[in-house]
């Protein structure tokens, strides 16, 4: 028994099929896409000690660097919507994944806290 249109009982055409599997790769990558986003946010607190004392920071500097990206996340989740309906949701993602890959590596690159901060961010509009 082959896929059926639960509306009409009948079977569901090759088109509507391939839109189906189109529907989960999509879903695969957003959740993949947000997986490596999270991953990269919350890879600081095994190294939360090493990196208070590169930078001397008091343990409230050192709790902006979870709490800038989630508040970048907040931000730009808002702007996202509205901007995947004007350019198109592969073009939003695209661009969420752009800033992933620039602001992770960066991020562990940094020789300044403030800058490492602004690569924070950028990971959290990810």
């Amino acid at each position: 028994m082959g896929c059926r249109n639960l509306s009409t009982n009948e079977p569901r055409s090759s088109q509507s099929h391939a839109q189906s599997q189109r529907a989960y790769v999509v879903l695969a990558a957003s959740f993949l896409l947000g997986f490596s986003v999270l991953n990269s946010i919350f890879v600081v607190s095994p190294m939360l000690a090493l990196i208070m004392q590169d930078f001397s920071l008091s343990f409230s500097e050192a709790g902006l660097l979870f709490s800038v990206p989630i508040i970048a996340f907040v931000f730009f989740s808002l702007l996202a919507g509205g901007l995947s309906d004007k350019v198109g949701i592969k073009k939003t993602a695209g661009v969420g994944a752009i800033l992933l890959a620039v602001g992770s590596p960066s991020r562990s690159l940094v020789q300044d806290f403030g800058v490492m901060l602004v690569f924070t961010a950028l990971l959290g509009a990810a």
